[in-house]
């Protein structure tokens, strides 16, 4: 009795509840032998195999639980059964139950496969399996190295709650730091040869200029998804802000002038007014206004103001590789745009061919509207310049179906969006406008990437498992650093055809 006692306090551990059966119990003989076993293997003899560790219980409603719940009853493999099930794997052990809907039944796991390995570990006993899966947090993914059959496979599958009543049975498993199911994603390179000005102005404290509501912060927005990694990925040395006082004349052609310089991709955005050039009524040029910019006559606004024809010369003499300049800006002397005093809007007065068309390839200009329309920001539903609302959409993936985003996908984004959405929201005419070639990259589609780019690593790892050249740990191990987004450089090589798959078995 004592000895009863005994081996029934000692093997009531964290998350499981424990029943030990010896020779002269019923229970065991009575209970039918799992598939794969004959009825003299099923119930083996005293005294090997005298527990059957039941990891079937779930967790009750508790906010307590914090260990893993498999939902398996599993005992240690004797010789006997290992002849009988052709298993050559060393170690495992047996599942002798599997609860229906848990954990381990929605892997596909059942009653008479063993267990190899569990996230890595070599399972050798069913007091290890338990140690492992206690310790591993619920709603952890759990890879397990299985046998069927004699024949090796994976199953993933996601841990659910040990119950915490149990749990507190065994004092000497300290609890673990938990495990967050979802870790951090790793972030690509930044894009080294990738450069940005981005320029927002409100006019705030200019009681002569129109202030506008969103123009500075949509700045903020751009400027952050052209140098987050997941987007554009430009360095953020390498990228330059301007914002309202910051936006002076000087300021802004000190910026716009390296444009000529820049060997990789530049990306230009300015949100804030713009001013038509007219002559007998048809507009010639026009300008960007700066924040410092004098308005009190056509000539001083010229002489204040950065021209747009001086803007496309340099986009065409940049020796970039690609060059994209989007303006949420309008010349029309309405919207977001101004004249000079004594100056004559350009709304219902005859324009000329449009004001910008750069020359060569790889270069891509973006306006917000055709030249005599007006630029409009929304304060009832997008919160900013409506244009610049998709324009952000687009940097962000939606304009394109593959991994990058190039410029002609952006404009056909905007194109498509914006119009529908101003009609929608002001009941006017806005269409945006596109004149060059963008047939390069500008940002990520970051959600396609991670797709592709797991998918496709986890597949290449299976394949040179499934053809021997890796083993079940290295797989298993290869299957962590993705899930954990932190590569080793060997999986990398792998990864990136600089090494083959017998090479990265050997060394990984």
């Amino acid at each position: 009795m004592i000895r009863r006692l005994f081996l029934a306090a000692a093997i009531l551990i964290a998350g499981t509840a424990i029943s030990w059966i010896d020779d002269a119990t019923p229970a065991l003989a009575a209970r039918p032998a799992p598939p794969g076993l004959s009825e003299s293997t099923a119930a083996p003899p005293a005294p090997v195999d005298r527990r059957r560790f039941d990891l079937r219980r779930p967790a009750p409603d508790q906010p307590t639980a914090s260990r893993g719940w498999l939902g398996v009853s599993v005992q240690d493999v004797t010789e006997d059964m290992r002849r009988s099930l052709n298993l050559t794997a060393e170690g495992g052990v047996l599942i002798a139950d599997v609860i229906a809907e848990g954990p381990a039944a929605k892997g596909g796991l059942k009653a008479g496969d063993v267990i190899l390995e569990f996230n890595r570990v070599r399972i050798r006993s069913a007091t290890e399996l338990l140690k492992v899966v206690t310790r591993t947090a619920p709603g952890s993914n759990a890879l397990l190295q299985m046998s069927r059959d004699g024949k090796t496979f994976f199953v993933s599958t996601i841990l659910g709650k040990a119950d915490p009543a149990v749990a507190a049975a065994q004092p000497e498993i300290k609890p673990q730091p938990a495990v967050k199911a979802e870790p951090a994603e790793k972030l690509p390179p930044a894009r080294p040869e990738t450069y940005a000005v981005v320029i927002g102005i409100d006019y705030r404290g200019r009681g002569d200029i129109p202030n506008l509501k969103y123009a500075s912060e949509d700045a903020r927005k751009v400027f952050e998804v052209l140098t987050d990694p997941r987007y554009g990925g430009v360095p953020k040395e390498n990228a330059r802000l301007l914002i309202n006082e910051k936006a002076t004349r000087n300021e802004m052609l000190a910026a716009l002038r390296k444009i000529r310089t820049w060997d990789g991709h530049a990306y230009v955005y300015f949100s804030g007014h713009g001013a038509p050039m007219t002559e007998d009524d048809k507009l010639v040029d026009a300008f960007l206004v700066p924040y410092d910019a004098a308005i009190s006559d056509p000539e001083i606004l010229a002489e204040t103001s950065i021209r747009l024809s001086y803007l496309q010369e340099l986009v065409d003499a940049s020796q970039a590789r690609g060059v994209m300049v989007a303006l949420d800006a309008c010349f029309s002397g309405g919207g977001k745009s101004i004249v000079a005093k004594g100056a004559k809007p350009l709304v219902g007065v005859m324009s000329a061919t449009p004001l910008l068309a750069p020359k060569g390839a790889g270069k891509l200009i973006l306006t917000s509207s055709a030249v005599n329309q007006q630029s409009w920001e929304d304060e009832t539903e997008l919160k900013g310049g409506i244009f610049s609302h998709y324009l952000l959409e687009g940097l962000k993936g939606k304009a394109a179906d593959n991994v990058w985003v190039k410029g002609d996908d952006l404009a056909r984004y905007v194109k498509s969006h914006v119009a529908g959405a101003v009609m929608r929201l002001k009941g006017v005419e806005q269409q945006p406008q596109a004149t060059g070639l963008g047939d390069f990259a500008v940002a990520r589609n970051w959600e396609k990437a991670k797709i592709l780019d797991a998918g496709i690593a986890k597949e290449k790892l299976k394949a040179a498992f499934e053809r021997g050249s890796i083993s079940a740990s290295q797989l298993s191990n290869g299957m962590d650093e993705l899930s954990s987004g932190k590569r080793s450089k060997m999986l990398e090589a792998f990864l990136e055809g600089k090494i083959d798959e017998k090479k990265f078995g050997e060394l990984y």
